[in-house]
């Protein structure tokens, strides 16, 4: 499992800035291209590791075994513990962006639930299977974490990430922006009076200064 929590985990440890920078800009729709470019990109590592690991189990535990009996006795358990595999790239992208977004009330929720299930399964399934099993509990966390999590994402986390940041925005246009026609105009008036009315307050004495200019100007022609 280090193979394949390791890489995914550098994937998604270090796209936590671009999610920290537009949280903090209040931009949603990047927020949510980038959880969809960090799930592609983890899901194509750990997708394409699945498939090998389930095409050829015997080579890696050939990493660690000498013994052709259990070389193949521990082909079957990573069979049976990596069907699901695909699912932890869900879980790694969610769960590493929510903390990079500050959101940790959501992203422990959902590493835990993942950890839970796993134990349960751990607990129940000797009860009603053989021992050897016992390795589909790795599948189930990862399948039950996924699907959990992604419910959870679509139903509460993103509309509320959605509500937050449309709400903010809004005092954000209010603070800069009149809020009607009406505050426009008024404020465009105000302005062009203040700044018109002394000239027209101005404007006979500029008159009669301008008069007697033109009398001396005369005298001297």
């Amino acid at each position: 499992m280090t193979i394949v929590a390791c890489p995914a985990q550098g994937i998604t440890t270090g796209c936590g800035t671009i999610f920290s920078f537009h949280y903090g800009a209040r931009n949603y729709a990047k927020i949510r291209q980038a959880f969809l470019y960090v799930f592609l990109l983890c899901g194509v590592y750990i997708g394409a590791l699945g498939i090998t690991v389930q095409v050829l189990p015997e080579v890696f535990a050939g990493f660690f075994l000498k013994e052709i009996n259990t070389i193949q006795l521990a082909a079957g358990s990573i069979r049976m513990y990596t069907i699901a595999l695909l699912g932890i790239a869900v879980q790694y992208a969610l769960v590493d962006g929510l903390t990079a977004m500050g959101k940790v009330k959501y992203a422990l929720p959902l590493s835990l639930f993942r950890k839970i299930v796993y134990m349960i399964c751990l607990c129940i399934l000797p009860l009603f299977l053989d021992i050897r099993y016992v390795f589909y509990a790795g599948t189930m966390s990862d399948a039950v974490g996924a699907i959990f999590s992604l419910i959870l994402f679509w139903g509460v986390i993103d509309p509320g990430i959605r509500c937050e940041l449309g709400k903010e925005k809004k005092v954000r246009q209010k603070k800069h922006y009149p809020s009607s026609y009406s505050d426009t105009v008024s404020a465009a008036s105000e302005e062009i009076h203040c700044q018109v009315l002394p000239e027209l307050v101005d404007v006979p004495e500029n008159i009669d200064a301008y008069k007697e200019r033109l009398k001396e100007e005369s005298l001297y022609e």
